[in-house]
């Protein structure tokens, strides 16, 4: 698998991915354009290698395609609307759109980006619903990071497992290992204690005495299966 990612990892496969980016959050092609695709094999090609650029050429192509298609937008948005909202519904549809990016403009591109479906109109409705740029740019930016790179993400764990997370994520795992009793124990005496003091009438060292014997149990009989 290596080998086959390692062997794509050129100019051309940079052109490749950046196209499918591109057209994910082009305005128009990005509604049979899929660049789930495109980030996973950067991710992969990334993991592989070490070479950076894979991850950095689909992340440029899409705030590239975002910033495209806000401009479109701005210029032709209106006549967009009016050609293609006529019904009633649809230009309800586009209202309440339309106020919800003005009010909340940054946690809702940014929001989309994460999103997935919404990506694909979001630009060019905020350049038709004229959100100022320098609202605009850093939430499509911050959103760009976030929403390429947790597919990014996938496409590296994918190809090297665990090995691709932080150095710190080992010692963690060995950290959870040794004290799973510990934790389990814990685990089944919070919903214990919640439930306990919430929903019973008894005395507090009644209550403290149930807890740790139903907890208890539930430790024990997980053990032991």
């Amino acid at each position: 698998m290596q080998e086959f990612v390692t062997t794509f990892n050129g100019p051309l496969s940079y052109a490749l991915l950046a196209a499918i980016a591109f057209g994910d959050a082009l305005i128009g092609p990005s509604f049979f354009v899929f660049g789930e695709i495109a980030f996973l094999a950067a991710g992969a090609l990334y993991a592989a290698s070490g070479d950076p650029w894979p991850i950095i050429v689909v992340m440029t192509a899409a705030l590239l395609a975002d910033i495209t298609s806000y401009l479109l937008g701005r210029v032709y948005g209106t006549r967009a609307i009016l050609r293609f909202l006529k019904p009633l519904k649809r230009r309800r549809a586009w209202h309440k759109a339309r106020t919800a990016l003005q009010k909340h403009a940054v946690l809702f591109i940014i929001s989309a980006r994460i999103l997935g479906p919404l990506a694909w109109i979001t630009p060019f409705l905020s350049g038709a619903s004229n959100i100022p740029a320098s609202r605009f740019l850093p939430a499509t930016t911050l959103g760009v990071l976030l929403g390429v790179g947790q597919f990014c993400l996938y496409g590296a764990l994918g190809t090297k497992g665990l090995e691709a997370l932080h150095p710190y994520v080992q010692p963690l795992i060995s950290l959870l290992y040794d004290h799973y009793a510990l934790l389990l124990f814990a685990a089944t005496m919070a919903p214990t204690a919640y439930l306990t003091f919430r929903y019973t009438h008894l005395l507090l060292t009644d209550k403290l005495l149930l807890v740790t014997i139903i907890s208890g149990s539930i430790f024990l009989t997980a053990n032991m299966i």
